[in-house]
């Protein structure tokens, strides 16, 4: 008579552990690389991945792909993504489409973003994609992108070289053509 409820305790145990592995399983494994806010000044908010709701943000929060966040009037933001700072402007939309150990890209639809990259390794880049082009960086540098009404313009400060890329062509820039100043693509 004993032997029964040691048995279904046995079988509980078991199902139990049965269902946490499976649960496990279903959520995979985490990102292997994340971007945190480290700082924000006014009102910030972001959107977790595959969500619609909007909440504010915390200093310190982990970033994921498909994050989205947006600084209102006043506000400014920044995240850190490995060796790369990325100040946010204010009133301005930025979607993390990707981090990995290879490229890191965002997606910025309005506003002004200031990327700071300190070091990249070889095959490392930063793509920064805008509704007409997309910014891929290549090397260490300080780089300004403003979405202007009608089309990106980037202010390249310090670097050696970066490329863009639309749907119709790629080019290149580098330190020896574009050292400093403001180029406006249409």
């Amino acid at each position: 008579m004993n032997i029964q409820p040691r048995l279904l305790v046995i079988v509980g145990i078991m199902a139990f552990s049965l269902g946490l592995a499976m649960t496990a399983q279903a959520y995979g494994d985490p990102p292997g690389r994340v971007a945190r806010l480290s700082d924000s000044r006014g009102e910030v908010s972001y959107s977790p991945s595959g969500e619609n709701d909007w909440l504010y943000v915390v200093r310190n929060r982990p970033l994921i792909s498909g994050d989205r966040l947006w600084s209102s009037r006043r506000a400014r933001a920044e995240l850190q993504v490995g060796s790369a700072a990325v100040r946010m402007g204010e009133n301005t939309s930025l979607e993390l489409l990707d981090i990995s150990d290879e490229i890191v890209q965002m997606r910025m639809t309005q506003g002004t973003i200031n990327v700071r990259v300190r070091r990249l390794y070889r095959g490392q880049s930063v793509e920064i994609a805008t509704p007409t082009l997309a910014f891929v960086i290549d090397s260490p540098g300080n780089y300004r992108i403003d979405r202007c009404r009608f089309a990106p313009r980037l202010d390249h400060r310090r670097g050696l070289e970066w490329r863009c890329r639309s749907l119709w062509s790629e080019f290149e820039f580098s330190a020896g053509l574009r050292r400093c100043g403001t180029l406006l693509l249409s």
